[in-house]
């Protein structure tokens, strides 16, 4: 069969999608600057200038109690205080207090958290009544929960987005000493549940996107008074305690989420990694401790830590975990009374920093004379699809190219290519990133160049930034720096190294070098959001083998020549069962997925002959920490679950079961670890019966697109 003008066009279409490549606006000659090679990477030689923090109170917020600076842009923060919700967006110079919320009547906000794919969502944890949900930077908010629509309490101290739903839908919310346990939702705050219900939780810090790590602040139920610091590998299993009797005043995860630090008011400072599995005690004990964050440092390849002490060390820096400490409380506020819940926050970019004491606002700026100011992405937040990265899937996409002319099935093809194009379309944005940064340097010194690392991105450790008027940097000669790239898929893919890696922030170092040969250097964050999308849990080119039979059952890869399977028209599994009950789980639990907020899971099925009684279908989980959890069976033979009408032997039929009803009643059932699917007979007889693509859709819409294609 020769192809056709549609699938050529098609195929033209997807070259050029598939050979997208970075690519800056120009690619002039670089000044020859000092590089080496070090373990792997290209990186400046020389040391970069130190940070220099200075710090001066600002009267434009009064009686402040916590700020919450945005993770993916840098001149962006909020502000918490007695009258209301305050935003500044040019790094803390000015600050305006926003209108959606009134404190008058809903009560102080505990808390700010952001959606980690939506720049301008935001949810608030209130101090009694519940949870409230902006959708345009606070300028506007509305109420989302509350005890008369699930919560235990309308006392709430914390909300998170939970990093481990790939749809971040799940809410988490803390309610300190008012109710036990955490209030979790799947569906963004409509419906509510609880988890650890054994314990008052005072604080939540997940890990970072896709992680379903979660340190946990928590007291007993029987013991309220004993705080103590645990881990949840994932949500459902039980908490593994890591410190007890402690009195925690802050903690924070490192950025690349390898460790998590801990400061108390009287038993020092700890430092738990490896998931939580080894704790090290780094010492300063009787030291009221009241603050601990985690800013870039000059560049990617590290990070450093500020703790905040106000009578004895004031507030110092560490990149060697304590091993040397810096002074950086130059104008901060020593003394002997600290209101609890003082707290010091950086942006994103490591160049302001902010402080919230005894209800006055500290703004701390970086006054080296020779300085990086700020280095900034625009748009900061990358949406990308979760397919696009996928090895299987290009490989299958390849592979679907070469058999199409090979194969008798053609027309099967160019339907499985069609849902295969449509998936890929959107995968990655079409619009250019620009980087900026600001460089100060002192009279008397010339710049010899402003680069930027874009290795982690498919590019040069040292592709230029321009000072010219013409690359989105302002006006010629005012300091500003810029260029323009477009990402490459395959730089994109993940490299396993100490720097943090997408999803989440992942930092691109800028560095300047001058005409003294020193440097300065500071991250611009990009933030990578991975789009959740339907994905195939088997079909011929997943490999994924049977794995165990309970009874008088059989699961096997057969070839079906006589196939007229939409998807593919060659091997299939086949399922034998019977006399006796009987099932069967199919997957490979090590490799869990997380089917977390998901529509419904489809396959197409083919009785072999006449089915004798009924089979079902079910869903296993696969925990690391205790017993497995298998679904209630669902029968597949129903008008419900049937699209194509009635069950006819020796014809392939679409199954589509919605998971709403399956999970809702699992009880104990992990939906973020989902390692087999199971098939299941009543035993009234001998069953056979064929399936193939089984796959989980996000959403209505795409299980109807794939079907809409499919039928054309």
């Amino acid at each position: 069969m020769r192809p056709n003008s549609y699938f050529i066009h098609m195929f033209l279409a997807a070259l050029i999608f598939a050979t997208a490549i970075n690519a800056g606006e120009d690619k002039p000659e670089v000044p020859t600057v000092p590089f080496k090679k070090d373990d792997g990477m290209m990186r400046h030689t020389g040391k970069y200038e130190p940070l220099r923090l200075h710090w001066t109170p600002s009267d434009q917020v009064r009686d402040i109690e916590k700020v919450f600076p945005h993770p993916m842009i840098p001149a962006c923060a909020y502000a918490t205080a007695r009258d209301g919700l305050y935003r500044t967006d040019d790094f803390g110079e000015h600050w305006t207090k926003l209108g959606g919320i009134d404190v008058g009547k809903t009560g102080s906000i505990a808390y700010v958290a952001f959606h980690p794919g939506n720049a301008n969502q935001l949810y608030l944890a209130m101090q009694r009544s519940g949870i409230w949900s902006s959708s345009d930077g606070g300028k506007t908010a509305k109420q989302i929960a509350s005890k008369a629509s699930g919560l235990p309490s309308d006392e709430c101290v914390q909300v998170e987005v939970y990093p481990g739903d790939p749809g971040y839908n799940t809410l988490l919310v803390a309610h300190g000493d008012s109710a036990l346990g955490i209030s979790r939702s799947g569906d963004d705050g409509a419906t509510w549940s609880t988890i650890t219900p054994d314990y008052y939780i005072h604080r939540l810090v997940c890990g970072r996107p896709e992680s379903r790590d979660l340190f946990l602040v928590a007291a007993p139920k029987d013991e309220p008074f004993m705080q103590g610091v645990y881990h949840l590998v994932t949500l459902g299993q039980y908490l593994r305690r890591l410190a007890s009797d402690v009195l925690v005043t802050d903690c924070s995860l490192s950025l690349n989420g390898h460790s998590f630090y801990v400061t108390t008011s009287d038993s020092g400072i700890f430092r738990m990694y490896n998931r939580g599995e080894e704790v090290a005690d780094l010492g300063f004990k009787q030291v009221e401790w009241q603050s601990v964050e985690h800013a870039w440092s000059a560049t990617a390849d590290s990070e450093m830590m500020f703790l905040y002490e106000p009578r004895q060390y004031g507030m110092i820096g560490t990149t060697d975990r304590l091993a040397t400490q810096i002074p950086m409380g130059d104008g901060l506020y020593t003394g002997n009374f600290v209101r609890e819940g003082a707290s010091i926050r950086a942006n994103a970019t490591g160049n302001r920093f902010y402080a919230a004491i005894n209800g006055i606002l500290y703004v701390g700026r970086d006054t080296a004379p020779y300085r990086v100011d700020y280095a900034v992405t625009n748009p900061p937040l990358l949406s990308v699809a979760s397919s696009i990265f996928s090895d299987d899937r290009w490989a299958s996409f390849k592979g679907d190219l070469e058999d199409f002319h090979r194969d008798s099935h053609s027309s099967q093809y160019v339907r499985r290519l069609l849902v295969q194009m449509d998936s890929f379309e959107t995968a990655i944005p079409d619009s250019d990133i620009r980087i900026s940064s600001k460089v100060v340097v002192p009279d008397g010194r010339k710049l010899e160049s402003v680069t930027v690392d874009l290795t982690r991105l498919g590019g040069s450790e040292r592709t230029q930034l321009f000072d010219d008027g013409k690359h989105g940097d302002e006006k010629e000669g005012d300091g500003i720096y810029a260029t323009n790239f477009r990402v490459d898929r395959n730089g994109m893919k993940k490299r396993k190294d100490w720097r943090p890696y997408w999803p989440g922030s992942m930092g691109l170092t800028v560095s300047a070098i001058d005409s003294n040969g020193s440097l300065a250097g500071r991250v611009a964050p990009l933030s990578i959001f991975v789009r959740a999308q339907s994905f195939v849990f088997w079909n011929e080119r997943q490999g994924r083998n049977p794995e165990g039979a309970d009874g008088a059952a059989s699961i096997e890869i057969i070839r079906d020549d006589k196939s007229q399977i939409p998807f593919d028209g060659r091997y299939c599994l086949k399922v034998e069962g019977g006399p006796d009950s009987w099932s069967i789980p199919f997957g490979r639990g090590w490799n869990s997925e997380n089917i977390t907020g998901y529509y419904a899971v489809s396959f197409m099925l083919k009785p072999v002959g006449e089915l004798k009684g009924n089979i079902s279908f079910g869903l296993k989980d696969a925990p690391t920490y205790t017993y497995p959890v298998t679904t209630d069976p669902v029968p597949i033979i129903t008008k419900e679950h049937l699209v194509d009408g009635p069950l006819r032997a020796d014809t392939w039929q679409r199954v589509v079961i919605p998971l709403d009803n399956m999970l809702k009643d699992a009880d104990g059932f992990l939906p973020d670890l989902c390692g087999y699917v199971v098939f299941s007979g009543d035993g009234r007889g001998h069953q056979s019966f064929l399936v193939d693509e089984i796959r989980f859709y996000l959403n209505k819409k795409e299980l109807e697109s794939d079907i809409k294609v499919l039928n054309r």
